[in-house]
């Protein structure tokens, strides 16, 4: 019953927005003053670009930084350490993982569909949301999940804030939460 109800809603607001898209001109009505400082900041941006130009780079240091990352935590087998944290600060837990934190809206299928449908003779492409793997509509839980390597196949997920390392940290607090390995 929510299922329907939240497309039938949702249909409704697509709807809208593509009569109000169909309604809108190319160019919008604004008044003189704010044409002319719109035509300022254009011809002033053009000046500034001419004197200094964007710099033709043969290679990204950002771009590498993020394939180094990338390469380092897309691991299976990579030890890490995560310490949960209270909003306080506190440390609730920590934990050695096995493997890289995943957040729990990441999605293995795409979030949207494309549609195509026509509002009076007029063709348009809109966007709708697509189901989850598991047939659900609507967001996944902001939060993170990761598996430890005292139970591999377990997920523990988190919504909080966390830190993650390559290596054990010095945390000057102890741990709220105790627990016992059997």
């Amino acid at each position: 019953m929510k299922k329907s109800i939240f497309t039938i809603n949702f249909l409704a607001m697509l709807l809208v927005f593509s009569v109000l898209l169909v309604g809108c001109s190319d160019k919008p009505d604004t008044g003189d003053s704010t044409r002319e400082e719109m035509e300022f900041t254009e011809k002033n941006q053009q000046v500034l670009r001419d004197a200094q130009p964007e710099p033709k780079l043969k290679d990204s240091l950002e771009r590498a930084n993020l394939a180094k990352y990338l390469r380092y935590w897309n691991n299976p087998d990579r030890l890490s350490y995560i310490y949960l944290f209270s909003r306080s600060g506190t440390v609730i837990d920590h934990y050695v993982i096995k493997g890289k934190v995943t957040y729990c809206r990441s999605k293995l299928t795409t979030r949207d569909q494309i549609i195509y449908t026509k509002y009076r003779g007029t063709p348009f492409a809109s966007a709708i949301e697509s189901p989850g793997l598991d047939g659900s509509y609507g967001p996944s839980e902001d939060a993170i999940f990761f598996f430890t390597t005292e139970n591999p196949d377990v997920p523990i997920v988190w919504r909080g804030d966390y830190l993650v390392s390559g290596v054990p940290m010095n945390i000057s607090t102890k741990p709220v939460l105790v627990r016992s390995i059997e």
